[in-house]
């Protein structure tokens, strides 16, 4: 939704449920919020925080509540090429991600990405 000129507001929610051979229901929800906003027109700041409760770990293998945060700064130098700086965290209720030693122990995560993109 364009809430004003330089303001470009999301929000996405999700249910899913499916039968399980055993009998029963597995049911996962979630809801997401992005914002966007532009600073002129080569620069715009962008938000998106998510929130998923896998409550039986159907779709992610373990029963869990995944929450997320993304901030990214973008700026163009042309119309061709765009780039980007983005933070990225992400967080859950059980020790699903990897520590350096690959054993899934910890309950979040932090990633950094500094990216390009070049169209014609």
């Amino acid at each position: 939704m364009q809430v004003s000129d330089p303001l470009f507001l999301t929000v996405n929610a999700d249910y899913g449920q499916e039968s399980l051979n055993g009998g029963g229901l597995a049911v996962w929800k979630g809801v997401a919020l992005t914002g966007k906003y532009s600073l002129s027109d080569k620069t715009t700041l962008a938000a998106r925080g998510e929130y998923y409760n896998d409550q039986d770990g159907f779709t992610s293998g373990t029963a869990q509540v995944l929450k997320e945060i993304t901030l990214t700064y973008e700026y163009k130098f042309t119309s061709s090429l765009l780039t980007r700086i983005e933070y990225r965290g992400d967080f859950s209720s059980q020790n699903t991600f990897e520590d350096s030693n690959g054993v899934f122990s910890n309950n979040n995560q932090n990633t950094i990405l500094f990216g390009a993109i070049y169209s014609s």
